[in-house]
């Protein structure tokens, strides 16, 4: 059930800030409000020697240094109470992730470096889930690198390394994967346990996709055929199986919503659904967004999700549009759109939206 007259949100241009002269061509891979509001971090992808270069804004005046490089494609930015600024990379093929910390005043070299890969992190928890190439897990502390959890995870994963088999995820207190096509494996933290026994599963269907919910307590899982269904991801359970009846294909950025007991399942064409974890109801459709680019019949699916400051906004990426709908009213309320492909975004704490292309511009975008 939808209603009626969403209010809508206008957007504007603030500022566009130009790839600096010194960093490679390359997309805006990350982004990340620093708290003093008034410095803004960009990563660029050098995607020839696969490193990525880090950029400071000045918001205000839009002056920019280039404060460092890492490794592989950055794809989380963050800063911790004592101003330290956390940079989270993800190489190409299997190697392990670097996650550098850096100085509060954002110059000279990584204070401290780890050599894994962040599979969830939250800031305000300053917690992260973390594991390296042989798929050794740790739970850590962002601020003081304590480890709270650690279990080796590699024979958890499915046996021949299938490229289409769902990737493992993450959360607060456990991780969910998919060791056979139609088998799932919950694993969860106990950090008086290093050697903890996984419950395990097996549903209906192949699995194709698996979202974990933040708290990690449902898990959705998505077939080859688009079944889908939630289940307690510490117990295997059912909770809610979701009847998708004449939709196109689910696309890839299943997400449970920050905030709120709901399910997004994004299509292919583009349009969104809404479902309560409440009673397993479909609490909205979106339609596909009359504005997205379309190649012949088809047309972008979401790639991304995330909302806005107020938590009532869903935010989806989309080809080069960035759109704004609304849970209550199912409604699509606003959009930005670029001249090339949007690659990321981030909303600072003043709804200051930051939007990175793949021309390694940043484009800064008032609501």
């Amino acid at each position: 059930m939808t209603l009626e007259h969403a209010p809508p949100v206008s957007f504007s241009l603030h500022k566009r800030l130009l790839r600096p002269d010194e960093v490679p061509h390359g997309r805006t891979t990350a982004l990340g409000f620093h708290p003093d509001g008034k410095r803004l971090i960009s990563a660029h992808m050098w995607k020839a020697a696969q490193r990525t270069f880090l950029v400071v804004w000045d918001l205000d005046t839009g002056a920019h240094r280039v404060m460092g490089r890492q490794m592989g494609v950055v794809q989380r930015i963050g800063v911790l109470p004592d101003g330290r600024l956390v940079t989270a990379s993800r190489p190409q093929g299997d190697d392990p992730g670097v996650v550098c910390f850096w100085a509060p005043s954002l110059e000279g070299q990584p204070l401290e470096v780890w050599t894994q890969r962040v599979m969830w992190w939250d800031f305000e928890a300053r917690r992260a889930v973390l594991r390296d190439s042989n798929w050794h897990l740790q739970v850590r502390d962002l601020g003081h690198g304590e480890v709270s959890f650690e279990a080796d995870a590699a024979d958890f994963r499915h046996p021949f390394h299938d490229p289409f088999a769902a990737s493992p995820v993450a959360g607060a207190n456990g991780v969910i994967f998919v060791p056979g096509n139609a088998e799932a494996l919950s694993l969860r933290f106990d950090p008086a346990d290093n050697e903890p026994e996984p419950v395990r599963w097996t549903l209906d269907f192949d699995i194709d996709k698996v979202s974990l919910s933040g708290d990690a307590a449902l898990a959705a899982f998505v077939g080859f055929d688009d079944e889908l269904e939630v289940r307690d991801a510490r117990t295997g359970a059912l909770k809610w199986v979701l009847t998708q009846s004449e939709r196109p294909a689910v696309s890839e950025a299943v997400r449970f919503a920050q905030g709120h007991d709901l399910l997004v399942v994004p299509y292919e064409d583009g349009g969104v659904s809404v479902w309560s974890m409440k009673d397993g109801q479909q609490k909205a459709a979106l339609p596909s967004p009359p504005d997205l680019h379309t190649l012949g019949s088809v047309r972008g699916p979401a790639n991304r999700l995330g909302w806005s400051p107020q938590g009532h906004l869903m935010l989806t990426h989309m080809d080069q549009h960035l759109h704004l709908g609304d849970f209550d009213s199912g409604q699509w309320v606003g959009v930005w759109e670029e001249p090339v492909p949007i690659i990321s975004w981030q909303w600072s704490a003043a709804e200051l939206l930051a939007v990175g292309n793949q021309d390694g511009e940043v484009v800064l975008v008032s609501s």
